[in-house]
């Protein structure tokens, strides 16, 4: 989940938040994007064997 208030709209960052690991911290759309491809990529290769 990412949580967007007025903190976050300041610094141009996102508050994340995972069902698993609860309030993961901040990190900007970029940082985001990168952790989302990292993720799906692994899954992929999870699928793929």
């Amino acid at each position: 989940m990412a949580v967007v208030g007025k903190r976050e709209v300041e610094s141009q960052t996102l508050s994340i938040r995972t069902r698993q690991q609860g309030d993961i911290g901040t990190m900007s759309i970029t940082e985001l994007k990168g952790s989302l491809d990292n993720a799906i990529s692994q899954r992929l290769a999870l699928r793929d064997r």
